[in-house]
């Protein structure tokens, strides 16, 4: 079963802090080796989820996954 990107959807990983130091690193190596990501990123001071993980991942923003929400709203983990 493939998803988004042809990334194998077995092995879907979802990421909180994508957009920090630690996280941005962790995603771009799960990306090289071939998982599916799933980044969970909070809008914040007005700036989107979209935005901010645009800014922290570059050029690879764009192979992930993005749902915007927040852990202390569990809901949204039910998408």
């Amino acid at each position: 079963m493939s998803g988004p990107m042809g990334r194998n959807s077995h092995g879907a990983v979802l990421v909180t802090g994508a957009t920090g130091f630690i996280g941005r690193h962790l995603v771009r190596r799960l990306l090289c080796s071939g998982r599916r990501v799933l980044v969970l990123a909070r809008r914040r001071s007005g700036v989107t989820a979209a935005a901010r993980v645009a800014q922290a991942l570059g050029d690879v923003a764009s192979e992930v996954d993005l749902l915007e929400g927040d852990l202390a709203h569990p809901g949204i983990l039910q998408q």
